[in-house]
């Protein structure tokens, strides 16, 4: 006999019901559940003497910048540092990558340097700003780059031929970032609590989006063909910007005590991510794929109401409910910058190279049979040396009947005992 026992189920509205289904299907839900990513340190190094100040990556390279004057190299394959760059006499302001072939740096003594990555040759230097630059950015075509200065003038450089392109006045405060969208149609200036944008086919044609607060960072990203700006900012707060509506869709609490310092995109595997770093040394990732399910969500819920109340929106954002990073770290430091690195294969890079150990080998082992076997000479060695050699040969001929591994082995010693035949011939013939 089994007892059975009757249990109430409570009633649960199902629109919330279909609202926890959709978050436990997005990344925001593992999150929830402890089956997130998770961030590990895998390679610390103390390389400047002073703070850093930007870093870059590019495929496997990775630099970074600082007020020490000097430009550190690593490779992120192999986990170490691979070199140093002195050229700049001031602080390193910016070092951005095309790909992983090519690498632009600036400093506060206003020259541009364009690096190559194979062998870290500088192939040009642009100057023309009168004072420090601030932020350089690549067009996603490399044919172009945008820089900024504190001497408030905007620079296009053609990295074809090496030349300045225009210069244009910024009739504002000193700009501070400058990015390019992923297309390449689009182009970003921060400002001091705004960011304007810029359509890069239609000079007349620009978004501004401001903040009573000051704005530290911010990043271009794409969602369903659409573009999109988001913001790190003084009072906590990540800002998610529709460009074409130029409003505010959804912003979030970024969970730290102090400011976002900065913030960057990746787009992996169909996933949008992003990191926020704030001062406290607070690393968060976050999924901006299931944020952009929650902000149509809370859309909906909102005309819901506007029609159940029949009162339009205050205009007052509301921060995003059931938002929570994906990962996050504790660093125990304070965070100056952060860049996304793409995924290595450690473990598969390090087979190929042994196989190519193995191969150069064996290449070499050949090379060295077929030059001992040009030149012996049975008439020079004595009598021992012939018997030896005689057996060395029908050794050989069944080696390659066989060709078995025992064989294998047995020529190793037979090479071996050449050599010391060899060396003991040279010496009979010095003595005599």
């Amino acid at each position: 006999m089994k007892n059975t026992i009757d249990e109430e189920i409570p009633n649960v509205d199902p629109k919330l019901a279909e609202k926890q289904k959709k978050i436990d299907e997005t990344s925001l839900g593992l999150a929830s559940n402890n089956k997130a990513l998770r961030l590990n340190p895998i390679f610390i190094y103390p390389s400047h003497i002073s703070y850093i100040k930007c870093i870059g990556i590019g495929g496997h390279h990775m630099a970074s910048g600082g007020t020490d004057e000097v430009i550190k190299l690593y490779d992120l394959k192999k986990r170490k540092e691979v070199g140093t760059l002195l050229h700049h006499s001031g602080t390193i302001t910016c070092l951005t990558f095309f790909q992983k072939t090519h690498m632009l740096s600036s400093g506060e003594d206003g020259e541009i340097c364009l690096w190559r990555t194979k062998d870290w040759e500088k192939l040009s230097s642009f100057k023309g700003h009168k004072s420090g630059v601030t932020c350089v950015a690549i067009h996603p075509s490399g044919k172009l780059a945008l820089s900024i200065s504190t001497d408030k003038t905007l620079r296009c450089w053609n990295l074809v031929e090496g030349k300045a392109a225009y210069t244009l006045k910024i009739y504002r405060k000193d700009a501070l970032k400058i990015f390019w969208n992923v297309t390449g149609t689009l182009y970003g200036i921060m400002f001091d609590r705004e960011v304007i944008v810029y359509d890069a086919g239609n000079p007349n044609q620009s978004y501004t989006f401001s903040h009573k607060g000051r704005i530290n960072d911010f990043r271009f990203l794409q969602h369903e063909g659409k573009d999109y700006l988001v913001t790190g900012n003084e009072d906590k707060k990540v800002r998610l910007y529709d460009i074409k509506a130029q409003k505010c869709i959804g912003q979030w609490d970024n969970g730290s005590e102090t400011r976002i310092k900065c913030i960057d995109v990746m787009d992996n595997e169909n996933v949008t991510l992003l990191c926020t770093c704030s001062s406290d040394g607070i690393i968060n990732v976050w999924d901006l794929t299931g944020i952009f399910d929650l902000i149509e969500m809370a859309a909906e819920d909102a005309e819901e109401e506007k029609e159940k109340e029949g009162k339009e929106n205050s205009g007052i954002m509301k921060d995003l409910e059931d938002v929570e990073p994906i990962s996050r770290y504790k660093t125990g430091c304070r965070i100056t910058c952060v860049s996304f690195a793409p995924p290595i294969q450690y473990n598969d890079e390090v087979e190929e190279e042994k196989e190519k150990e193995n191969n150069e080998e064996n290449d070499d082992k050949e090379e060295e049979e077929k030059e001992e076997s040009k030149d012996e000479d049975p008439s020079e060695k004595p009598e021992t040396v012939n018997t030896n050699k005689n057996t060395n040969k029908n050794t050989n001929k069944n080696n390659n009947k066989n060709n078995n591994k025992t064989n294998t082995k047995r020529k190793k010693q037979n090479n071996k005992r050449k050599r010391k035949n060899q060396e003991g011939q040279g010496k009979n013939k010095k003595a005599k």
